[in-house]
């Protein structure tokens, strides 16, 4: 097979493509326990945590919580621990800037400020505060 990325995957779910293989690493506690950090998110928090508080709302199959959190603690160890939330209800967080690459937690945001990070599977979106990248993002 081929070389797949993140901008191959152009919409969420089981599409009937070869980026269907992306599911099977959400059931391997490998994939959690080893992922790396995107480029730029240490500065980027680091960046927020400047000027607001930064929580991380993350949601994982509950067997894998721990190694998330474990991650993201190894990733990102100036964040406090209990400023990581598992959930897949950001909806229910109200808080005032919700950054998030997945659409439908910015549509169903109650945050004041629900920014999308543009990604290939939410192209699609219009009518809504998003950004492209970190820098513009703190922008």
């Amino acid at each position: 097979g081929s070389d797949l990325s993140a901008n191959d995957v152009t919409s969420w779910g089981l599409t009937g493509k070869a980026t269907d293989c992306i599911f099977q690493y959400f059931e391997d506690v490998d994939f959690y326990r080893t992922q790396p950090m995107i480029q730029g998110a240490d500065g980027f928090l680091l960046s927020l945590m400047s000027f607001a508080d930064v929580f991380i709302i993350t949601a994982v199959d509950p067997k894998f919580m721990g190694t998330r959190i474990q991650r993201l603690m190894a990733l990102f160890p100036f964040l406090k621990s209990e400023n990581i939330i598992m959930s897949s209800r950001k909806d229910l967080f109200h808080v005032d800037i919700l950054i998030d690459d997945g659409a439908h937690n910015i549509c169903d945001s109650s945050a004041s400020y629900p920014i999308l990070i543009r990604k290939p599977w939410n192209q699609h979106m219009t009518g809504l505060l998003s950004c492209q990248n970190y820098n513009e993002c703190i922008q």
